[in-house]
C-alpha cells in the first residue's frame, strides 16, 4: 500500500564542524535526537525521462521512512509517495514502477546514483510540545553511476512535519530556525536535491570541490527544423502532453482534484486534434483520439462520483438527515468512487493507452502536417482551429433550444450536453493558443469573447447536469439499499428534492443559450 504527503522543506549547506546553537531559537526547541544511516539507489531511464519531468524515483532502506520513494511537482508544491519495500529489498515493486509510468512510457527504468547519509535529526517542538518539524544533520557521499564520479558533502535540511500548519506559520518556523542556522554558519544550498549535486548538475559545488566537469555526452540528433503551422502544433500540444504524464502520477498517487484537472486536459488534447481533422494522419487521429476518450470515459465516472458528493452535501436535505443515513449514503458513494478509480486505473495501466501516449509523444517531437494545414503558418492555422471548434459549437445551440422548449427532459438533456462538450472544446483551446501567444492580435477580442461565451455555457449547462447525475446515482443507491436491507428513507429524501431541482432548470431555460 503506497501512502503520499506534501514535502515542505529548505536546504542549507553545512559548515563542517559546526552544530546548531538551539538556545537561541524562539518559541520552538529541540527535541529527541536519533541517527539513521541511510543508503538511497536513484533510477531513471536512459533518456533521463523523469529528470525531465522533475520526477524522482528512489530505494531507500534505513531510517524511519525506508521504502521506495516517487518525489514530484505539480502547482509548485513537492510531493512524496511511499511505496514499501518487498521481501526481496532490491526488486522494485510493481506500484513503484506503475506510478512512473506514464513517464517511462515502457523504457527500461536504471539505476544512476547512489547516496549513503549519515543522518541525525532532531524533532523541533512548539510551545504545545508538538512536532512542527524536523531538523536533518547530514553527512553524505554519492557515485554518479554513468561517470563513477564521488562526491561528499554536509547539508542541513528543516522539513515541516505538522500537516496543520497555516502558510503564515510555516513561514515564522523556518524564518526562525533560518537564524539559528545563519549563526552557526550555513548558507542557502546551492542545490534544489541531493541527487542534483550527486549527477554533477551543482555547478558551484563541484568547483568549490575541485571537480572538473563531466565531458560532453554524445550530442543528440539534430533538432528538425519546424514550419509554422509545426510549431504551433508542438507547442499546444507539448505541455498538454507534459501535463498528462504528471497528472496520470497525482490520480495514482490519490492527490485532490487530479482526477478532474487529468480529464480536462485529455479533453483539451482531443480537442486539439478535432481542430486539426484533415490535417493530420486520418490513422494517428482517429487511433489516439479514440485512446484519449476511453481513457477520459474512464476517469469520469470516478469525476462524477465527486460531483455527486458535492451536490448531496449543498442539498438542503443533507443536513436534516440522521447521521446513521448520512453515513450509509456517504459509505456507498465511496465504495462506487473506488470501483470507478479501479475501472480507471486499468485503462491508463493498458498498452493502449500507452501507445496513445507514445504516439502523442512523437507529434510533439516533429508535427507531420499534410492537407490544408501543411502550409499555413501558425497563427493562420490557429485562427482555423478556432473557427473550426467554433462552428462546431454553433450549430448545436439551436438544436438544444427546441429540445429544451420542446423535447422530452431526457432528450432535452442529452441535447446541453453535446452543446457543454462542444463549448469546453473550444475553452480549452483558445486558452491554450493564448498561453502559447498564437491569437492574431485582430482576433483576440472575439477569440476573448467566445471563450467567456463557452465558460459561462459550461458553467450553467453543468449545473443541470450534477444535478441529474445526483438523481441518477441516487436512484442507483436505493436499489442497493433495498437488497441489502438498509433505510431508504434519507435517499429518498434527496432524490425528491434534487428531481425538483432539476425541473425547475430545465423550466427556467438557459440564459446563456440566447447570447
Amino acid at each position: 500500500m503506497s501512502t503520499s504527503h506534501v514535502e515542505i522543506e529548505r536546504k542549507y549547506e553545512a559548515p563542517a564542524e559546526a552544530q546548531p546553537d538551539w538556545s537561541g531559537l524562539k518559541r520552538l526547541r529541540p527535541g529527541t535526537t536519533a541517527v539513521d544511516e541511510l543508503d538511497a539507489t536513484y533510477y531513471d531511464t536512459a533518456e533521463r525521462d523523469l529528470a525531465a519531468a522533475s520526477t524522482v524515483l528512489r530505494r531507500r532502506r534505513g531510517g524511519p521512512d525506508e521504502g521506495w520513494h516517487v518525489k514530484f511537482t505539480l502547482d509548485g508544491r513537492r510531493h512524496e509517495v511511499h511505496v514499501p519495500l518487498l521481501k526481496d529489498r532490491t526488486s522494485m515493486p510493481a506500484a513503484a514502477r506503475d506510478l512512473v509510468s506514464a513517464l517511462t512510457l515502457g523504457r527500461e527504468l536504471e539505476p544512476i546514483a547512489h547516496l549513503a547519509t549519515r543522518r541525525t535529526r532532531t524533532a523541533v517542538l512548539d510551545e504545545d510540545d508538538r512536532e512542527v518539524a524536523e531538523f536533518a544533520d547530514d553527512v553524505v557521499r554519492s557515485v554518479d553511476h554513468r561517470t563513477g564520479q564521488e562526491r561528499t558533502w554536509r547539508e542541513w535540511e528543516v522539513e515541516l512535519t505538522a500537516p496543520d500548519l497555516s502558510e503564515k506559520r510555516q513561514e515564522k518556523i523556518f524564518k526562525r530556525v533560518r537564524k539559528v542556522l545563519k549563526e552557526a554558519g550555513a548558507s542557502k544550498s546551492t542545490a534544489v536535491a541531493k541527487i542534483a549535486r550527486a549527477l554533477g548538475q551543482d555547478a558551484t559545488f563541484d568547483e568549490r570541490a575541485g571537480i572538473a566537469s563531466a565531458p560532453e555526452q554524445e550530442t543528440q540528433p539534430a533538432e528538425q527544423q519546424l514550419t509554422g503551422g509545426q510549431r504551433l502544433v508542438a507547442e499546444l500540444a507539448g505541455p498538454v502532453l507534459a501535463d498528462l504524464r504528471i497528472l496520470d502520477l497525482a490520480v495514482r498517487a490519490g492527490l485532490g482534484d487530479s482526477v478532474h484537472r487529468m480529464r480536462i486536459r485529455l479533453r483539451t488534447m482531443r480537442s486539439i486534434l478535432r481542430a486539426l481533422r484533415g490535417g493530420l494522419d486520418s490513422e494517428f487521429d482517429e487511433t489516439v483520439s479514440q485512446g484519449l476518450k476511453e481513457a477520459g470515459e474512464a476517469l469520469g465516472a470516478a469525476r462524477d462520483l465527486e460531483v455527486v458528493g458535492e451536490v448531496l452535501m449543498r442539498a438542503e436535505q443533507w443536513a436534516e438527515l440522521t447521521r446513521k443515513d448520512r453515513r450509509q449514503i456517504s459509505q456507498l458513494l465511496e465504495e462506487d468512487r473506488e470501483a470507478a478509480l479501479r475501472s480507471g486505473y486499468a485503462v491508463l495501466d493498458s498498452e493502449r493507452y500507452r501507445d496513445v501516449l507514445v504516439a502523442l509523444e512523437s507529434l510533439v517531437r516533429g508535427p507531420q502536417l499534410r492537407g490544408w494545414a501543411e502550409d499555413l503558418s501558425a497563427k493562420k492555422l490557429g485562427a482555423h482551429m478556432m473557427e473550426t471548434l467554433d462552428e462546431r459549437y454553433r450549430k448545436r445551440i439551436e438544436p438544444a433550444r427546441r429540445a429544451v422548449e420542446e423535447a422530452e427532459p431526457e432528450e432535452a438533456v442529452e441535447s446541453l450536453h453535446e452543446v457543454r462538450k462542444a463549448a469546453k472544446g473550444l475553452r480549452y483551446v483558445i486558452e491554450s493558443l493564448d498561453e502559447a501567444d498564437l491569437i492574431r492580435k485582430k482576433q483576440r477580442e472575439d477569440a476573448g469573447e467566445a471563450r467567456a461565451d463557452a465558460k459561462s455555457v459550461q458553467s450553467e449547462v453543468g449545473r443541470l447536469l450534477d444535478l441529474r447525475a445526483a438523481v441518477q446515482w441516487l436512484e442507483r443507491a436505493a436499489r442497493v439499499m433495498r437488497r441489502r436491507g438498509l433505510d431508504r428513507y434519507g435517499a429518498g429524501l434527496l432524490t425528491g428534492e434534487l428531481r425538483t431541482a432539476l425541473s425547475w432548470k430545465l423550466a427556467e431555460g438557459f440564459s446563456s443559450l440566447t447570447r
